[in-house]
């Protein structure tokens, strides 16, 4: 008689399974854990200036004081809005004698109240004048960018001296030219290093618009208009618009079509009252 065998297949106990997924889930969760404090650690020294300032310590890199304040300067929302504030208003911070259009205050840079009459030029010396109205605005975001370097210096165990802070701006082609006299030495271990300030250029075509509103302005004063059809054509990518208003007053915006700068302002000149024609 033939015997017959039933092979009985083990099953596993449902504690093994439950043993084995909590496992699983443990390796998965330090994995996660593990990658996020590297992440973390990463981030630290290549983000924070304290992390930065130890990994130079340890190699002994120097590090580039110009190369970062360079870098705010060319950053500074503070920078860049007083430049374009400056140059919106007719190179003025706070004009005085103004048109009032679109909400902004165009400097009247050529102007009378008569009529019959050329205008006066307000402002002969304009671009040392924009320079220096200029040098106002940025003054605060130059002095944050100062404070921010001394701060990083320090992270890096740096020991500073640093003398008073001066700025001065000059407009030249192509760029704005920020002159700062901050005479500053640092010293960390072997190393040591002065400077007696920084010069340094942030792109603009400044001089360019305001060169040639200069141009404009003196048409308007001996002939008490312009031709702004001719700028344009002598120089394609520079845009010059004139809105006449309804009291005589002109309204110039001169831009440059690549950097979309503009340089705004006011003329009154040569003004004839109405029904004058009839």
């Amino acid at each position: 008689m033939n015997k017959v065998i039933i092979y009985k297949e083990k099953i596993p106990k449902k504690d093994m399974f439950v043993e084995g997924g909590n496992k699983k889930a443990q390796v998965t969760i330090f994995v996660i854990l593990a990658i996020v404090l590297v992440a973390a650690i990463v981030i630290f020294f290549a983000v924070s200036d304290y992390g930065r300032g130890l990994i130079d310590r340890v190699s002994g890199q120097e590090f580039d004081v110009e190369g970062s304040l360079i870098q705010c300067i060319d950053s500074s929302e503070i920078i860049d809005n007083g430049i374009k504030i400056v140059l919106s208003q007719g190179g003025s911070l706070d004009p005085k004698l103004y048109y009032l259009y679109n909400n902004t205050k165009l400097r009247y840079l050529c102007f009378t109240n008569d009529n019959y009459v050329t205008c006066i030029n307000q402002e002969p010396l304009l671009i040392q004048h924009v320079e220096s109205e200029i040098n106002k605005a940025i003054k605060p975001g130059v002095e944050s960018c100062i404070d921010n370097l001394n701060k990083q210096l320090e992270n890096r165990g740096y020991k500073v001296q640093a003398g008073k802070l001066n700025i001065s701006v000059d407009l030249i082609p192509d760029n704005i030219l920020v002159k700062i006299n901050y005479p500053i030495s640092i010293e960390r271990a072997e190393q040591s290093k002065s400077f007696d300030g920084f010069n340094i250029k942030k792109k603009s075509k400044a001089y360019h618009l305001i060169s040639l509103s200069t141009s404009i302005l003196n048409y308007e004063a001996r002939y008490g208009d312009s031709e702004t059809t001719t700028y344009m054509v002598l120089y394609p990518k520079t845009k010059v618009e004139k809105l006449k208003q309804g009291d005589g007053t002109k309204v110039y915006r001169v831009s440059n079509r690549d950097t979309k700068e503009v340089f705004s302002f006011a003329t009154r000149s040569l003004v004839f009252p109405p029904g004058y024609q009839l």
